[in-house]
This record gives structure tokens, sequence and C-alpha cells, in this order.
């Protein structure tokens, strides 16, 4: 009797993702994409700075009209024409507030990376900035009531967590995540923490000479 192969199916030729490599060994193509996304950077950053001196003349130009009419109107005031105020508002006003500019500089990171250029721990940068684009608008909107600097992702969450555990549970919630996400960022240990709140208090000298000071006068 013949014995029944079973089929085996490995997750390797399931998931096989070298397809998406493939592009990326040639070196022309290197260039092409890594010097696209380092221009696409260089042009964000413009618009983003633009943006956030000119948003009040562009709002209304921008606002609830279709891309075709924005690239069009000829009174936008963005440097980087309709095309940059469309962008600018949708990233910086109606999502991500002031931390778009993370967009930017991981467009600029990868696009020199794909040049062969050395840069450390990329992975790093990504996964706190991108941590940092969900955090830091809630906080900047919640104590700076900020509507551009926070975005509309900073103020729907504002708003919802304050329904949802007050604002005083809200503003000790948002301290303790700006705390973990500083010390995880930065890779803060016991030991330096114990070191800062030591530089912090007051030294027994000068503890003395400000009694012997009080006393005199």
């Amino acid at each position: 009797s013949m014995k029944k192969k079973k089929l085996k199916l490995s997750p390797k030729k399931i998931f096989n993702l070298n397809f998406l490599k493939s592009p990326f060994k040639n070196k022309n193509n290197q260039i092409i994409f890594g010097t696209t996304l380092i221009l696409t950077s260089i042009y964000l950053f413009i618009a983003f700075i633009s943006f956030f001196s000119e948003w009040k003349n562009d709002d209304s130009l921008v606002s609830g009209r279709s891309i075709t009419d924005i690239l069009i109107e000829k009174e936008i005031a963005n440097s980087m024409g309709g095309l940059g105020a469309y962008i600018s508002y949708i990233l910086v006003k109606s999502w991500f507030g002031i931390t778009a500019f993370f967009i930017p500089f991981f467009s600029l990171l990868t696009g020199l990376k794909i040049l062969k250029l050395r840069i450390k721990s990329i992975n790093n940068i990504v996964f706190n900035g991108m941590l940092g684009m969900l955090i830091l608008p809630v906080f900047i909107y919640h104590f700076f009531e900020s509507l551009i600097l926070a975005g509309g992702i900073g103020i729907y969450t504002d708003e919802l967590l304050n329904s949802a555990i007050g604002y005083l549970g809200n503003s000790l919630l948002l301290i303790t995540i700006l705390l973990v996400y500083i010390i995880i960022s930065f890779d803060i240990n016991s030991q330096q923490v114990m070191s800062i709140i030591k530089k912090l208090k007051p030294s027994p000298k000068k503890i003395k000479t400000k009694e012997t000071k009080d006393k005199d006068f």
C-alpha cells in the first residue's frame, strides 16, 4: 500500500515577501526611490512650515473643497501651492497637528537608508515617532488648548477621554503616559531617575548657609 503524503505548508512559503525587497536590490532603483523620498520629505517640511504661517489665509480656500478646485486656486498662500496646502490641511489640521513633522522626518531617514547611508536605530526612531504622533497631540490640546498644534486626533481623543474619565482623570493619565513614553524613548533606568532627583534636591551646605543668613537677618 502506498503511503499518503501529508501536505505541509511552511509559513515562509505562504508569507514570502522577497518580491517587495527585489526592486530595492537594483542600484538604479535604490537611487530613484531614495531620492524621491528625500525630495518628498523636503517638500512636506516646507509645506508644513508654510502652513503654520499661512493657514488662516488658506483655511477657507481649502476647507470643504475638492482637491481639483484647490489645485487651481490662485489665492493659496502656501509656499508649496495648492497641493502643499491640501496635504498640510489633512495631515496637520485634520490629523496630527505639529507632530505631522514626524512624517517627512521618517521619509528623509528612509530615503537616506535606501541610499546606503548609515543611520543607527532607524526602527526605534520610527516606533518612538509613531507613539509620539498619537500621544503628544492629546497632551498639547489638553494642557495648552491649541487647535492647530494638536490637530484633529488630539482634539477628538482628548474630548473622548474627558467625557470618559473626567478632566482630572485624563490629566493624570496623560502625565503618566508621557512619563512612560519619555522613559521608553530615552531608555531611562531607575538609577538615572534617582540621580536626577538627587540633583534637584538642595545640598545640605546650601540649606545651612541659607539658615545662617536668615538668622543674621
